[in-house]
């Protein structure tokens, strides 16, 4: 985590970590794009402009399945109209920052609901830390980055405590067999509409400390139980999973989705945002549209 190169994916480092040689192929079928695909061809020049150090201009104009979106709000609308047909898992918005995240998920949801609650039934919540309370087999936990659907909220349960902001609701996710799984949770409400990626350490901190007094004079033994089923210890941290960042988007895809680029942001080398944009671009199937295209003009690194 935070590494420009995965020692994952380097020989080297590999064969100084076991004393083996490894075995290296490389991935040529692509399966998310049909062939002749313009997204496929823009993902290839941005990947061939990676390995060369430089990216040629190129137009990302003239393909079926590519348009230049004029700004923001052509993007949202197009997220919009999926949702209004009712397919919430068809289509996403793909941003660099949180912020701008945050800004375009409130923005969706006042198109489609006009909501004054925080989370209503039929829209999807992003899951933005690891939570292994939950699971069964085929879905042995709920990842960082997994996007689950409201499909009910008990009002009823709603409440402050420890510094946070809770409703009780069930969510429904799919499991490594795309088989719907339905999730009852305490959800954390306080991230919807934040800038920041998850909750901060020292909050965490704070609940558990607040809740281990709930749970002295018991033995190692049932303590442990119960913090293990402790719902407000296992509540699920969410976000809006309409519009989400290039890097939770990562290992998802969509059929439709809209990419919103920004220049290049503070410490982060040419390469990196280079990868950036080729993870957000690949994730659309059968369309891609794009804001703000950055490769109209020659990029050296």
């Amino acid at each position: 985590v935070g590494a420009t190169v995965s020692p994952a994916l380097d020989k080297e480092a590999l064969s100084s970590y076991s004393g083996n040689e490894p075995f290296i192929f490389e991935l040529e079928e692509v399966m998310r794009q049909e062939s002749g695909s313009g997204i496929l061809g823009l993902a290839v020049e941005m990947r061939d402009g990676l390995i060369a150090g430089e990216m040629s201009e190129v137009e990302a104009s003239g393909f079926e399945d590519v348009d230049e979106l004029e700004s923001m709000n052509a993007a949202i609308e197009m997220v919009a109209s999926a949702y209004v047909q009712g397919e919430t898992d068809k289509t996403a918005l793909i941003t660099y920052s949180n912020g701008l995240a945050a800004r375009a998920n409130l923005a969706l949801r006042w198109m489609l609901y006009g909501a004054e609650e925080p989370v209503v039934p039929g829209e999807p919540l992003l899951i933005v830390r690891n939570n292994y309370a939950f699971g069964e087999k085929g879905f042995p936990f709920i990842a960082n980055g997994e996007i689950g659907v409201v499909k009910r909220v008990e009002w009823g349960t709603r409440e402050e405590k420890y510094g946070l902001k809770w409703v009780d609701a069930t969510l429904e996710f799919q499991d490594l067999s795309e088989n719907p799984v339905q999730v009852e949770a305490k959800l954390i409400l306080d991230l919807l509409t934040s800038k920041s990626p998850n909750l901060e350490y020292s909050i965490l901190q704070r609940l558990f400390a607040e809740r281990r007094v709930d749970f002295e004079g018991m033995s190692k033994t049932k303590q442990m139980e119960s913090y293990r089923k402790d719902p407000y210890l296992n509540g699920l941290q969410v976000k809006y999973g309409y519009a989400l960042t290039g890097h939770k988007s990562q290992g998802g895809q969509w059929k439709e989705v809209a990419v919103c680029f920004e220049g290049l942001m503070p410490k982060m080398t040419q390469q990196e945002y280079l990868r950036w944009c080729y993870t957000a671009c690949t994730r659309a199937e059968t369309k891609l549209g794009l804001v703000g295209w950055p490769f109209g003009k020659r990029m050296e690194f």
